[in-house]
């Protein structure tokens, strides 16, 4: 199933690949409907020519980090946009999905003339949060996040700094569902380390769900409870992070082959 064959076999094996696909789908249905966890059905999109998503089904773990990976083009920030509300599938259904998200990008995306503290700040809804509970909820998120001081704009920030500060604002707010699209991969390794513990420890503090997009296998390792394999806009497999990170098709995909 991870592994691509031959057009001919491709075309043999058309109908039982629909078919078994058809029931592994009403089976994480099933298994969603039962603990709310977030469930993707017969998902496509199509940008032009460019099938990104083609029939793609997954669950997504309740309270769990599911790692999304694939190569360049393999549908995997379409589905975390679609995730995120930023996107709409074509065809396709997304079930149990949380109405508190944030998500956070590659470069940030901070407001570079505000301070960090307003960075963060603007995470939480004005209508809803008093000046002086925003404030100090934005605090303690930068605390949890190790974040630059209050006072610095966020636009002499390193790419470490920004990326908690971009993740502080993130979780100011609680969300039952946080998206990452390769929001570490630009960093050194240390800071990128760090980052990922610090991603750890919300996670596990807060109870999140988390939806992670990576190209890089050994980040995936670190964070994942589960991993959806995306390849050309289909999903090859999923499941729990250990099983398939055993698979032999698993790891030729890893390694090119």
């Amino acid at each position: 199933m991870c592994c691509g064959n031959g057009p001919g076999i491709m075309k043999d094996m058309s109908q039982k690949k629909q078919k078994e696909q058809s029931r592994m789908a009403q089976d994480n249905s099933r298994e969603a409907a039962d603990s709310c966890d977030l469930t993707v059905s017969h998902v496509s999109r199509r940008y032009g020519a460019v099938q990104a998503l083609d029939n793609v089904s997954c669950v997504i773990g309740q309270g769990q980090i599911t790692m999304i990976c694939g190569s360049t083009g393999s549908g995997k920030t379409t589905l975390l946009r679609i995730l995120a509300g930023l996107e709409t599938q074509d065809t396709g259904e997304v079930s149990h999905l949380p109405a508190r998200r944030s998500v956070t990008f590659q470069d940030g995306r901070l407001l570079e003339k505000q301070t960090v503290l307003q960075n963060v700040m603007y995470g939480l809804d004005a209508r809803l949060y008093p000046a002086p509970l925003r404030r100090k909820t934005a605090l303690e998120a930068m605390d949890l996040c190790g974040c630059p001081p209050a006072g610095q704009l966020a636009g002499t920030l390193s790419g470490g700094q920004q990326q908690r500060t971009a993740l502080a604002r993130a979780v100011v707010s609680a969300p039952q569902l946080l998206l990452l699209d390769e929001s570490f991969s630009s960093l050194d390794s240390r800071s990128r380390s760090q980052l990922q513990d610090i991603l750890l420890s919300l996670q596990s503090r807060l109870h999140m769900t988390v939806v992670f997009v990576t190209h890089d296998l050994q980040e995936a390792r670190k964070l994942g409870d589960r991993m959806i394999l995306l390849h050309n806009g289909r999903c090859l497999c999923q499941g729990d992070m250990d099983d398939l990170l055993n698979r032999e098709d698993v790891k030729r995909h890893f390694d090119g082959g």
